[in-house]
């Protein structure tokens, strides 16, 4: 069954939809961007590099902030484009979001972890559910990245087409 039916109530319907999943990420994504130092620093403060192997590397310690620079831009990409590519219903950009929030949801909302564990099991569910709906959208993904891909009326089964 395509998600893109040529009922344009549906295609309407899924594109809002996409619209409105698309907007946290593009949002979120475009605010990071522009405060791109304060989000570096706040993935400093958390031990995602810990690994002893890691850390006794001193090619990995003189280069830490640049490292960290770069995970924070590679997320941010995908962040902002795989939004934009929801929006489109390219199936990649399901699969970038999804790549984009299971990591931050383990470093940023470890609520076994937190001060404050009532506020990031929220945090953590919200991102679980999220995770949940982009997993739904890609396996329902309709081949095409729009509705305007969807078989004319006169395509449909059943109806006799003209032959040129």
């Amino acid at each position: 069954s395509d998600v893109c039916s040529s009922d344009l109530m549906v295609c309407v319907l899924s594109l809002v939809g996409r619209i409105l999943l698309a907007a946290l990420f593009i949002a979120a994504g475009v605010d990071h961007v522009q405060n791109f130092d304060s989000v570096v620093a706040d993935f400093n403060q958390h031990e995602i590099f810990s690994c002893d192997v890691l850390l006794e590397q001193e090619l990995f310690v003189e280069n830490r902030e640049v490292i960290m620079q770069g995970l924070v831009g590679f997320a941010l990409f995908l962040q902002i484009a795989g939004g934009l590519l929801v929006v489109l219903n390219c199936r990649i950009g399901y699969l970038m979001l999804i790549a984009f929030t299971v990591p931050v949801t383990y470093v940023h909302h470890a609520f076994w972890e937190s001060a404050t564990p009532e506020a990031d099991m929220i945090h953590f569910m919200k991102n679980v559910a999220l995770v949940g709906a982009l997993l739904a959208l890609f396996a329902a993904g309709c081949g095409a990245s729009t509705c305007a891909a969807a078989p004319a009326p006169a395509a449909k089964k059943g109806k006799k087409q003209k032959r040129n």
